[in-house]
């Protein structure tokens, strides 16, 4: 597998272009055109002449259903140049991204070609008792302890580099208010390597709902872990937060699972498991993690406008 590549991609009228940076070096591997409100102009007026007048709103549910498949062929016949692609861009580990994600976007338009075929027209956070959450925060820290990070491309990593380096010293940023504001570092908290954008995983204890880290969403390999006396006060906390996205409840009690994932304001709740996805599954967030969903049917409607047209089967008083 090839470790090192560089682009360079036609400009657009603006004639910017940015850098794309491999998070496991810091080197460019790519410069990429920037679009501006020029280019996004233009790409509008494009697309709203396609669908007025291109060959797509007009074919059969048949014919999408044809082409949206043989792109699935197509993703299918490519899975480890675009998961090395994936890997060098985004530091994301090159195994998850070949066995899971690209195959998953081939599935994903399989699932949506059978449909064009028949269209018409943070976490929450641990619970219990505190002899429980000490076993949990045991565990946990035995396990981060032991997460492998370091080249996506290895198949025995577990975590590779963030993105690139504004989101690397943003991370680090939380941390260090996570710090300032009072909550215990269990572990982690710094770089690793000289080269790259790689953080420790990284676990705060004893959050308050105000904290900065408990606030936001930080999207780096940062933990905050909180007690709970009770599940009405593990619900509200979880929900003291202006995003949505997904929650988790692990549970052995049925009621438990049935309240907490009614009263979680969440677009998608696991229960007893975490990242299951599914095709036919919506997937979308509540209050500032977005709006609409991916997957299923309800992913449709984005792309849908609903129009009435009524005529009568008899002679009309109008006419």
């Amino acid at each position: 597998i090839p470790y090192t590549f560089r682009f360079v991609f036609s400009v657009l009228l603006t004639g910017k272009t940015f850098e794309s940076i491999d998070p496991r070096t810091g080197e460019v591997i790519a410069s990429i055109s920037e679009g501006d409100k020029e280019d996004i102009d233009i790409a509008v007026k494009a697309a709203r002449h396609a669908f007025d007048y291109g060959p797509w709103p007009r074919m059969s549910g048949a014919d999408r259903a044809r082409i949206l498949l043989k792109w699935a062929e197509l993703i299918d016949e490519h899975v480890e140049e675009l998961a090395t692609l994936d890997a060098i861009d985004a530091g994301k580990l090159y195994h998850m991204c070949k066995n899971l994600e690209v195959p998953a976007s081939a599935n994903t338009l399989r699932y949506y070609a059978g449909a064009a075929d028949k269209i018409r027209g943070e976490v929450l956070k641990s619970s219990g008792k505190f002899h429980a959450y000490t076993l949990f925060e045991k565990k946990l820290l035995e396990k981060a302890k032991a997460w492998v990070v370091g080249d996506p491309f290895d198949p025995k990593v577990q975590q590779g580099p963030q993105v690139d380096k504004e989101q690397f010293e943003k991370i680090l940023s939380y941390i260090e208010h996570g710090k300032r504001e009072g909550a215990t570092l269990l572990t982690g908290g710094k770089t690793l390597g000289d080269k790259g954008y790689f953080i420790e995983p990284t676990i705060f204890s004893d959050i308050k709902d105000d904290m900065l880290i408990a606030q936001d969403e930080i999207f780096g390999p940062v933990m905050a872990l909180k007690k709970f006396k009770s599940i009405e006060e593990a619900i509200k906390s979880a929900n003291n937060s202006k995003y949505g996205l997904a929650a988790g409840i692990v549970t052995k009690n049925l009621d438990t699972a049935n309240t907490v994932s009614r009263s979680i304001r969440a677009g998608t709740v696991w229960i007893n498991c975490y990242f299951a996805f599914g095709d036919d599954v919506p997937f979308g967030g509540y209050k500032m993690s977005g709006f609409g969903k991916d997957h299923g049917l309800e992913a449709l409607y984005k792309y849908l406008q609903v129009k009435s047209v009524v005529t009568p089967l008899y002679n009309s008083p109008w006419l």
